[in-house]
C-alpha cells in the first residue's frame, strides 16, 4: 500500500559527538540545534538598514522585504514604538490601536513576547482557541480599551472589522506579518478590501522574505512587487546597504537530492512485486474515503514517517544516539494551542530533542542555530519554498535540502528548473529594490567636493572625513561600536538627499542633510560637514584628528606627578607589590613648645594597683595624652602602648595643624579611655552625644554639595582621635586588636565617590571613558603612594609586629635611638618593611577614620590637603545637548515635557515614586549611546559614571552603620559585590519593567533584552513586582544580563542624585525599596564571588582557551577542584567562562 505522507521538512544543525544536538522533527520539520546564550560583553551595533527602514515607515507604508534572520520584527516593534503616542490615550479620549497579524497560533506568542518585552505597552493575544469567536462586543472593547497593541490571528480581526466590533480608523499601525499571502480569498487582502473603505486608515508595514505566496518565475517578479504594493497600498523597501542585510540574514546551500520510494527501491530489486502494489493502490483509492478519517491510520503514515527520518544517517551521525526524550503528538485533536506553545517552549530548551511538525513551523518560528532543513515534499510555491528554507537559521555551513522522487525522470528535470527559479529569484530580491545602486558611480566624482581647509594648512577631503567620523565613533563608543547612521531619500528630480545622524553621546546632536546627484556623493557631503561641526566644537584636535583618551589625559597630568614617577622609577620598575623598606617613626614625648629650660618635669603614671608605681623625668613640659588602659587581660603592663598614644598623637597634631579647620582639644579633658581595640566595633550608629562634643549620627544621608555641607558644619569641632587613627595605620600583620582593612574599605569607596563628583562637574563635555580613566588614575595605588611619599606619612605605618623581648626585638622605649642602623640588628629596630600597596591602604583607611570620626566636609578638606581633586568649584552641567541649550527656557521645558510625555516617561516615576524636577535627567537616564530619537538630551554613559559611584557608597555605609558588629574586609567586599554588580542591577531593572523605557536603536541590544527578559525560568509570566524582588536568585549564577541594564539603573541612580540637589537622602529612600529584599539578606547570607570562593577552597585554574568551531567563539576554563576533579565552563568571554567552571566546580 503507497501512503502519500503529507508536506514535511527535516531540520537540524550540525555537532560533535561529544554534544548532545537538539533535534526538531516536525512532521514536516526535523531541527538539530545547540543551547543559545547570548554574551554580555558582546558588541552593539545598530544595523543601518533597519533605522532606515524604520524612519520610511513612520512617514508612509511599507512592504519590508528582507532576508529570513535580519531582523524584521525589530523594525515592527521600533517602529510601534515610534508611534505608540496614539496608543497611550484611552480610546474613548480619542485614542488608537496598534495591530499586528499572523498566520498561526505560535506566532502570536512569539511576537506579543517580543513586544511585550521590549514595549512599556500593554500587550493582548487573540486566536480561536481562546473562545474569542463567542466573545461580546462589549467584551471586545474592553480588550481594545485595556490594551494598547493586540496581536492577532487574521482570521480573528477580519471576523471583528466584519462584524463592526472595532472600526479600522481606531487602529494607527496595522502589521501584517508574513504579507506575501496577499491575493486571493485569504484574510490579509479581505482586510485590505476594508481598508480602502475606511476614511482614516491606519499606517500599513509588511514584513516578508518572499513578496509572493504562488509559484512564480524570476520573468514574474516585477508584477508580484507591483501587485503586492497595491495591494497593501504601500512601497516595497529593502534599504540601501543591501549587503549589510544580506550578512545578516541566512545564507543557506540548496541542495536537491534524489532518492526511491520504499516502493520503488522494492520494484527496482524484484519487477514482480509490481502487481501486488498495483493491487493494494486500487484497494487504497476504494478505502480513501474511509481511511481519511481514521486516527490510527494517521498515526501509522506518522510513525512511519518519524522511523524513516531517525533511522537515516544523513550527517554521519545516527540520530537515534541523540534522542533522550522523545515527545510526539499525532492527529489534530490533541493539538492545542497551549500545547503547541509547550511543545516549542520544550524545543528550544532543550527538553525535547525531537520534533516532528507540519508545514506549520515554516513561517516565523525562529530557530537561531539551526544548519540543516530535510523537506520531504516539494514546496508548493516561491513563499513556502523561501520560508522552509529561512529555517536553517545558522550562519555558517547551513544546508536547505529537498527529497525529489528519482524515479520520474520528467518530475525530476521539472522540480530542478523550479527550485533554480527560486534560487534566481531570491537572488534577485537581495539585489533589488536598492534605490540607487550607484552602478555608474566613479570615485573621481569625490573631486567636485570641496575639502574642508584649516588655517594650519591641514585638508580633510571626503574619504578622510568618512575615516574620521567612524574613528571618532570608536574613540566615543566606550567600548561599544556606536556608528552613525546614514539614510537617504530620493527626490522627484532624481537626486538623492542623505541624513546623516551621529550617537548619543556626540557633541553635535542635529542632522546633517546634503543633496547630490547620487548617494554616495550626498553621503560624503554630510562627513565633511560633520568634520567641521566636530571640529568647532573641538571634539577633533587643530588638525582635525580625534582626540585620544591618552591624549586628553596627559594635557592634565601635573608636572610634579611626572618628576615623582621619573625620579621613583629611576633604576627599576615599580608597582604595587614592590616591597619597600622604610624608618620606624621616631618614638619621643611631643613637647609642648622648643623652649629650653632648666626645669625638669616628673610625671608619674597613676596604675590601678598601689604597690605598682611608675614614672619618667624629662626636660620638657609633655602635651597631654588621654587615659587608656595599662593592663591587658593576663595583668601583662602593655608599655608599648605609652609609644603608640605619642606617636599617633603627633600624627593628630600633624593633621590639625595642616587643616586648620578645628581646634585640637586637649586630651585630658576628652574623659575618653584608649583601650586600642576595633573602633569600628564601638560605633552606636544612633548616637549623638559623647562626653566630649555633640556629634550628629554616623555617615549621615545628606544633601552632598561643599557648600551645603559646609553651611551644616558650622561651630562643630569634630575630630579624629588617637584611637581611631592608631587603627588607620596598623596593618593586620601587626597581630593587634584591631587593623585598618574595613577603614580602607569605607575609605575606598568614600574616595570613589568624592573624585567622581569632582570629576563630573570638572568635565562637563568630557565623555564616560574619560572620566573613568581620570578617576582611575587619581585613586590608583600608584597616585595614593605618591600622596603618602609626598605628605611625610610613609613612616607613620605601623606594619610590623612589636616585639619587646627576645631575639626578634624591634621596640624601642619613646626617647631611645640606634646608632648603628646598618647591621642586621639595627636594621630590625629602625626600619619595617611592606608592600607600596600597604601605604596606598593607609591613605584609604585615614579617608575612613575621618568619615567615622568627623563629618563629610572635614573629610573632604582632609583629602583636599593630601592633594586630591574632591572640591569641586563649577556649577553643575547641563544635562542638555547644546543645540537646545541656547534656546528660550520656556521653550525648553515645553521641548523636554513633550518629549517625555510622548514616551510616557511618568510611569518611570510612579514606579520609583520619585517625580523629577528636570525631566530631563530622567530621559537621559534612560537615552542609550545608540538612540536616534532623542535629540535633547546626553545619553546615560556620564549618569551612569556619577551612579556607580553613588550607590556603591550607599551600599557600603549601609553595611558599616548598620552591621558593623559582624563585618569583616573580605564580607564587606562581598556583599558590595552582590548588592551593585551588574546582574544583580539588571535583575532589578526587568523586574521592575523599565527595561522596555530605554531608547536605543541597538539591533544586538535588542536580542540580548529579548534572551534575558525572556527567559520565563527567571522572570515567570504574570508575577507582580514584589514577587520578582523576592526571589532568592544567586545573581553570579546568572551571567547573560545585557550590560546596558545595569548602566541604565546606575543613570537612574545619578539623575536622582541631581535632580534632587545631591541628597544622598533622596537616592536611598529610592533605591532602597528595590534593594532592600536583598540588603539583609545578602549580608547574612551573601551570594559570594564564586572565583574568590573556589580559589580560597584550595582550587586552581588549569586552563583558558578560546573555542572557534562556532560562528561566535565561546570561552573555555578548565579547573581543578581540591581533591582533583577536573571542571570545564563555557561563556562567551573568558570571565564568564571562569565563573561559571567555579561555580560547578564549588558543587562538586
Amino acid at each position: 500500500m503507497k501512503r502519500a505522507p503529507p508536506e514535511s521538512t527535516v531540520m537540524s544543525t550540525s555537532c560533535s559527538p561529544a554534544k548532545h544536538p537538539k533535534l526538531d522533527v516536525s512532521c514536516n520539520t526535523t531541527v538539530n540545534i545547540d543551547d543559545i546564550t547570548i554574551a554580555q560583553d558582546s558588541v552593539i551595533i545598530p544595523r543601518s538598514y533597519q533605522t532606515e527602514l524604520v524612519e520610511q515607515a513612520k512617514d508612509e507604508n511599507l512592504i519590508v522585504c528582507l532576508p529570513t534572520g535580519s531582523g524584521k520584527t525589530y523594525i515592527a516593534v521600533m517602529l510601534i514604538k515610534e508611534l505608540a503616542q496614539e496608543t497611550r490615550k484611552s480610546i474613548y479620549d480619542g485614542g488608537k490601536r496598534t495591530v499586528f497579524l499572523v498566520k498561526t497560533v505560535v506566532l502570536v506568542q512569539q511576537q506579543s513576547d517580543y513586544i511585550r518585552i521590549h514595549t512599556d505597552l500593554t500587550v493582548g493575544t487573540y486566536y480561536g482557541d481562546l473562545g474569542v469567536d463567542s466573545w461580546s462586543k462589549e467584551k471586545w472593547i474592553n480588550e481594545f480599551e485595556n490594551h494598547q497593541v493586540l496581536v492577532f490571528t487574521a482570521q480573528v480581526f477580519l471576523n471583528l472589522i466584519e462584524h463592526n466590533y472595532f472600526p479600522l480608523y481606531n487602529v494607527n499601525l496595522l502589521i501584517f506579518d508574513e504579507c506575501q499571502h496577499s491575493t486571493g480569498e485569504s484574510c490579509y487582502p479581505a482586510l485590505m478590501r476594508r481598508y480602502n473603505e475606511c476614511h482614516d486608515p491606519p499606517r500599513i508595514l509588511g514584513l516578508t522574505a518572499s513578496i509572493s505566496a504562488k509559484k512564480i518565475t524570476p520573468y514574474q517578479l516585477s508584477n508580484a512587487v507591483q501587485q503586492i504594493e497595491q495591494t497593501y497600498k504601500a512601497r516595497v523597501a529593502s534599504g540601501t546597504n543591501r549587503e549589510e542585510s544580506n550578512r545578516h540574514g541566512t545564507s543557506v546551500q540548496f541542495e536537491p537530492i534524489r532518492c526511491l520510494t520504499y516502493q520503488d527501491q522494492l520494484e527496482n530489486d524484484q519487477e514482480s512485486i509490481k502487481i501486488p502494489f498495483e493491487t493494494i493502490q486500487s484497494i487504497v483509492d476504494d478505502l480513501k474515503p474511509y481511511l481519511s478519517k481514521q486516527k490510527a491510520e494517521r498515526e501509522n503514515i506518522e510513525q512511519d514517517l518519524v522511523e524513516f527520518m531517525l533511522m537515516t544517517d544523513y550527517l554521519d551521525e545516527n540520530f537515534l544516539e541523540y534522542i533522550a526524550r522523545q515527545k510526539s503528538s499525532v492527529g489534530s485533536t490533541a493539538m492545542t494551542a497551549k500545547y503547541k506553545r509547550q511543545t516549542i517552549k520544550e524545543f528550544r530548551s532543550g527538553e525535547i530533542n525531537v520534533l516532528v511538525a507540519t508545514a506549520v513551523v515554516e513561517e516565523g518560528l525562529d530557530i537561531p542555530k539551526c544548519n540543516l532543513v530535510f523537506r520531504f515534499n516539494r514546496p508548493p510555491n516561491f513563499s513556502s519554498y523561501m520560508q522552509s528554507k529561512g529555517r536553517a537559521r545558522a550562519k555558517q555551513n547551513a544546508s536547505y535540502v529537498i527529497l525529489i522522487d528519482g524515479l520520474d525522470g520528467k518530475s525530476v528535470s521539472n522540480d530542478m528548473i523550479t527550485y533554480q527559479s527560486y534560487e534566481q529569484i531570491e537572488k534577485m530580491l537581495q539585489e533589488e529594490f536598492s534605490i540607487d545602486n550607484d552602478d555608474d558611480f566613479n570615485t573621481d566624482d569625490l573631486n567636485q567636493l570641496e575639502p574642508y581647509r584649516r588655517e594650519n594648512g591641514a585638508v580633510i577631503r571626503a574619504v578622510r572625513a568618512a575615516q574620521i567620523i567612524h574613528q571618532y565613533c570608536a574613540i566615543i563608543g566606550n567600548g561599544r561600536l556606536c556608528p552613525p547612521r546614514i539614510l537617504y531619500h530620493k527626490t522627484s528630480q532624481s537626486t538623492f538627499i542623505s541624513v546623516l545622524s551621529m550617537p548619543a553621546n556626540c557633541p553635535v546632536s542635529e542632522d546633517i542633510k546634503c543633496e547630490n546627484k547620487s548617494k554616495k556623493l550626498a553621503k560624503f557631503q554630510c562627513c565633511l560637514k560633520m568634520v567641521e561641526l566636530l571640529h568647532r566644537n573641538k571634539a577633533l584636535d587643530d588638525s582635525c584628528r580625534p582626540f585620544s583618551k591618552i591624549s586628553l589625559i596627559e594635557k592634565d597630568i601635573l608636572i610634579e606627578h611626572e618628576l615623582f614617577k621619573l625620579c621613583d622609577e629611576l633604576f627599576e620598575k615599580k608597582n604595587s607589590d614592590t616591597i619597600e623598606q622604610f624608618e620606624r617613626q621616631i618614638n619621643t614625648f611631643p613637647r609642648q613648645s622648643n623652649d629650653s629650660s632648666d626645669t625638669w618635669h616628673l610625671y608619674r603614671i597613676n596604675i590601678r594597683k598601689e604597690k605598682d608605681k611608675l614614672g619618667f623625668i624629662v626636660p620638657s613640659k609633655l602635651v597631654d595624652i588621654p587615659r587608656f588602659s595599662l593592663y591587658d587581660a593576663g595583668d601583662e603592663i602593655l608599655t608599648v602602648d605609652i609609644t603608640y598614644l605619642y606617636w599617633t598623637e603627633q600624627l593628630r597634631q600633624l593633621f590639625a595643624s595642616k587643616l586648620k579647620i578645628y581646634s585640637i582639644m586637649d586630651m585630658k579633658y576628652t574623659g575618653k579611655l584608649i583601650n586600642f581595640d576595633d573602633c569600628l566595633n564601638n560605633i552606636d550608629p544612633a548616637l549623638t552625644t559623647t562626653l566630649y562634643t555633640t556629634r550628629r549620627p554616623i555617615l549621615p544621608l545628606t544633601i552632598f554639595s561643599y557648600d551645603s555641607l559646609t553651611a551644616n558644619n558650622q561651630s562643630i569641632n569634630e575630630q579624629p582621635f588617637a584611637d581611631i587613627l592608631f587603627q588607620a595605620i596598623t596593618r593586620r600583620s601587626c597581630g593587634e586588636k584591631m587593623d585598618n582593612e574595613n577603614l580602607e574599605v569605607l575609605g575606598d569607596c568614600f574616595l570613589k565617590l568624592a573624585v567622581s563628583m569632582a570629576l563630573y562637574y570638572q568635565y562637563p563635555s568630557a565623555d564616560a571613558g574619560l572620566l573613568t580613566v581620570k578617576k582611575n588614575k587619581q585613586i590608583s595605588n600608584e597616585n595614593l603612594y605618591r600622596l603618602a611619599i609626598q605628605k611625610e606619612l610613609k613612616s607613620y605605618l605601623n606594619a610590623n609586629k612589636i616585639e619587646v623581648r627576645g631575639q626578634n626585638a624591634n621596640w624601642l622605649p619613646p626617647g631611645y635611638m640606634i646608632n648603628d642602623t646598618e647591621s642586621i640588628i639595627g636594621q630590625r629596630y629602625a626600619y619595617q618593611t611592606a608592600k607600596r600597596k600597604a601605604f596606598s591602604d593607609m591613605i584609604e583607611a585615614f579617608i575612613g577614620a575621618f568619615l567615622i570620626s568627623t563629618n563629610y566636609t572635614t573629610t573632604i578638606q582632609f583629602m583636599h590637603w593630601l592633594g586630591l581633586r574632591v572640591i569641586s568649584v563649577a556649577e553643575s552641567p547641563s544635562i542638555l545637548r547644546s543645540n537646545i541649550g541656547s534656546t528660550n527656557e520656556n521653550q525648553i521645558c515645553e521641548i523636554i515635557n513633550k518629549f517625555f510625555h510622548n514616551k510616557a516617561f511618568n510611569e518611570i516615576e510612579t514606579m520609583i515614586n520619585y517625580t523629577f524636577q528636570n525631566k530631563a535627567y530622567l530621559i537621559a537616564a534612560f537615552t542609550h549611546p545608540s538612540s536616534f530619537s532623542n535629540r535633547l538630551t546626553d545619553c546615560y554613559e556620564r549618569l551612569e559614571f556619577l551612579g556607580d559611584a553613588i550607590l556603591d557608597f550607599l551600599v557600603t555605609r549601609y553595611v558599616f552603620v548598620n552591621y558593623n558588629q559582624k563585618v569583616t574586609p573580605g564580607r564587606v567586599t562581598d556583599i558590595r559585590q552582590d548588592l551593585s554588580n551588574n546582574d544583580r542591577l539588571a535583575y532589578i531593572l526587568v523586574a521592575c519593567g523599565l527595561h522596555r523605557k530605554i531608547l536605543h536603536n541597538s539591533t544586538d541590544l535588542f536580542g540580548h533584552i529579548s534572551s534575558y527578559a525572556g527567559d520565563e525560568d527567571v522572570f515567570l509570566k504574570d508575577q507582580s513586582v514584589d514577587q520578582y524582588l523576592s526571589k532568592d536568585l544567586d545573581q553570579w549564577a546568572d551571567s547573560t544580563a545585557p550590560k546596558a541594564l545595569a548602566d541604565v539603573f546606575e543613570a537612574l541612580v545619578g539623575a536622582i542624585f541631581l535632580d534632587s540637589g545631591n541628597s544622598l537622602d533622596v537616592v536611598w529612600r529610592v533605591v532602597e525599596p528595590l534593594l532592600g529584599k536583598y540588603l539583609d539578606q545578602s549580608i547574612n547570607h551573601p551570594n559570594l564571588n564564586p572565583i574568590r570562593s573556589f580559589t580560597e577552597t584550595g582550587g586552581k585554574i588549569v586552563h583558558e582557551s578560546i573555542d572557534k568551531s562556532d560562528d561566535r567563539p565561546i570561552a573555555i576554563c578548565v579547573v581543578r577542584t581540591a581533591n582533583g576533579v577536573l571542571v570545564e565552563g563555557r561563556g562567551f568571554n573568558a570571565k564568564i567562562a571562569k565563573m561559571n567552571a567555579c561555580r560547578q566546580a564549588l558543587k562538586k
